[in-house]
């Protein structure tokens, strides 16, 4: 997954929670849990509560798990080559390049 990809993920369920918990239509799941996991959900949780408590948990797994793949595709983006000087020279370096780059490919650079 590309960093896009994981920041729209991680807006989706961000802007589809209202106080804390996902909005949408409602439809049942059915998992398989550990008996001493079940054991401790029960011991935890009222049973009005456990569909809340389990939706919660899944959207926040699923959303440190988008974080995890936006974190992976920042670590993984290529380096800008420095070529000496300090990180303000290089940005300017950078937005030069970048602007010579648009002018070419517009109709607007030297003929």
């Amino acid at each position: 997954m590309d960093i896009v990809a994981a920041h729209e993920c991680c807006a989706y369920i961000r802007d589809h929670r209202r106080n804390g918990i996902m909005e949408s239509t409602r439809e049942r799941a059915a998992f398989t849990l550990s008996a001493a996991i079940k054991s401790e959900l029960e011991k935890a949780v009222p049973k009005s509560k456990r569909s809340r408590f389990v939706e919660q948990a899944i959207a926040d797994a699923l959303m440190e798990r988008a974080r995890q793949r936006a974190r992976d595709a920042i670590r993984s983006a290529p380096a800008y080559p420095v070529r000496g000087g300090d990180s303000i020279a290089t940005l300017h370096r950078i937005r030069a390049e970048r602007d010579r780059d648009l002018v070419h490919r517009s109709d607007l650079g030297p003929t």
